[in-house]
Order: structure tokens, then C-alpha cells, then sequence
């Protein structure tokens, strides 16, 4: 294989690099995005994660500076794309501003890409791992930015459960006792950990869950109550009116979090 070559190959790609508006259409899964990009760049629209917000596998013409075996590979009618081994968030506004749809192909295809991602090792030196980190950089910032607009979005539909007032009560005579107990504010329970805050003397809980909970159906439960049932778009809600108490260990047994 002639190195040098390669090396001024990718020295000329990198001088050339730009993004620029393209108005494409709304992003549908399975298709293949060309992005207003130069040197040109391409996605597979893999899956809708989130609302708005899609994980996307970058595919290229440069198929000789991805030396993998058994590498997915899409024939175009006007092009050959090689699948890059790695994968982005793209959101819907970035796909819909800065891409056009060439093609489309299959969920088989799809598991595909998706498997090779999850086996093959990206080098860690050398030509292909220069050229695979320069396209990683290029994504970077359209990762960043629609990762941030997700978050944005979704602050505003941040769950905040209040407990009603007669099972506040009961907590309250309960565990009376623990009113001038030991302060414990940060707590861990089944599959959430907790941060105890107060607002204008009003107690509350932050409760943090686990990342792969994102935009899937919960449920709360508070003794054998349930406080809450419904999707989640974020790692995080929020529980209030709790009792005033200064120790809030008995929630790590009686608030249960679940799929």
C-alpha cells in the first residue's frame, strides 16, 4: 500500500473542510443523508433515540482509508459509501438544514452497521486513525450542539411529582422520631440515587436514574403507591412535598423506580 499517498490523500482532504446549508427534508430512519459538507460526508439515519434527536453512522467515499474486514458497505448508483466505525447524535434541525436524502435502506442493514460498530477497535495510530478521528471531528461540534438542543428541549418536561398530602402525613407520624435525628440527605435506592434540597423551607428530592431509563415508560412508586407512570426524556425528576424530617433513609426501601 503506497503510505505516501495516503498522507497527502488525507492532508489535501483536511484543507478542504467547510459545512454549509443544504434544506434537505425531515429526517426519516433508514435513509442516507448526503451533508452539506466539503469534503463530502454522508449518514445513515439509524435510529430515533430521543424525540428529535437521532443516532446517526457516517458513511464515506474514502472506503481506502477504512481498512476493516467484513465492513458494511452501500452501492449507490453513482457512488460506493463505506460505513465509518463509529456513530453520532444528529438532531432532526441539523439533518433537515444541513443534509438531502440519496437513498434509502433496510432495518437489516441498519443491525448491521450497528453490529460492526459494537465489534470493530478504531486504531489508535497511523493514517486510518488519523483520517477516522478527523471525520469524528467534524461531526464533534453537530454531536454537541444537537445533544444540547435535546436537553434544552426536554428541561422544560422535567417530571416533578408531588406526593399528596395524606401520604405526607403519614410519613410525618411515622417517622416523627427522625425529626431530630442524624441529617441524611443523600440517599440510594433500586435503581435511583437522591439528593434531598429545600425551597423556601419546603423539602424536596432530586432522584437521578439510570441513563438507558431515558424515553422509556417508568413508574414511581412510594408504599406500594404509584406516583407516577409515564415516559422520561431526561436522567432526573423531581419528588415534593415530602415531610420535614432530617433523615430520609426509610425512601431507599419504600421508593421504588421501575420499568
Amino acid at each position: 500500500m503506497d503510505f505516501k499517498y495516503l498522507n497527502r490523500l488525507l492532508k489535501d482532504y483536511k484543507k478542504m473542510n467547510k459545512f454549509f446549508i443544504y434544506e434537505g427534508t425531515a429526517p426519516i430512519l433508514g435513509e442516507i443523508r448526503e451533508m452539506g459538507a466539503v469534503p463530502s460526508l454522508y449518514v445513515l439515519v439509524a435510529e430515533e433515540s430521543y424525540s428529535n434527536l437521532f443516532r446517526c453512522i457516517p458513511l464515506t467515499e474514502l472506503g481506502i482509508l477504512v481498512p476493516f474486514e467484513d465492513i458494511p458497505i452501500f452501492h449507490l448508483k453513482d457512488r460506493t459509501l463505506i460505513t465509518l466505525p463509529f456513530w453520532v447524535y444528529l438532531s432532526k434541525e441539523v439533518l433537515a438544514k444541513l443534509s438531502r436524502t440519496i437513498a434509502k435502506t433496510d432495518e437489516k442493514s441498519i443491525s448491521r452497521c450497528l453490529e460492526f460498530i459494537s465489534k470493530v477497535k478504531i486504531p489508535e495510530k497511523g493514517i486510518f486513525a488519523e483520517y477516522i478521528n478527523f471525520e469524528m471531528e467534524r461531526l464533534r461540534d453537530l454531536n454537541i450542539y444537537s445533544m444540547l438542543s435535546f436537553v434544552e428541549e426536554t428541561e422544560s418536561t422535567l417530571v416533578q411529582i408531588v406526593i399528596e398530602n395524606g401520604l405526607k402525613e403519614f410519613y410525618e407520624e411515622e417517622y416523627a422520631y427522625l425529626l431530630s435525628a442524624s441529617p441524611k440527605k443523600a440517599l440510594k435506592g433500586k435503581n435511583w440515587y437522591g439528593v434531598i434540597k429545600e425551597k423556601e423551607g419546603n423539602p424536596y428530592l432530586v432522584l437521578y436514574l439510570p441513563a438507558d431509563f431515558i424515553g422509556k415508560e417508568i413508574k414511581v412508586i412510594l408504599k406500594n403507591k404509584v406516583l407516577y407512570e409515564g415516559k422520561i426524556f431526561l436522567d432526573k425528576l423531581i419528588l415534593e412535598n415530602l415531610p420535614r424530617l432530617s433523615d430520609y433513609s426509610f425512601l431507599e426501601e419504600e421508593l421504588n423506580v421501575q420499568i
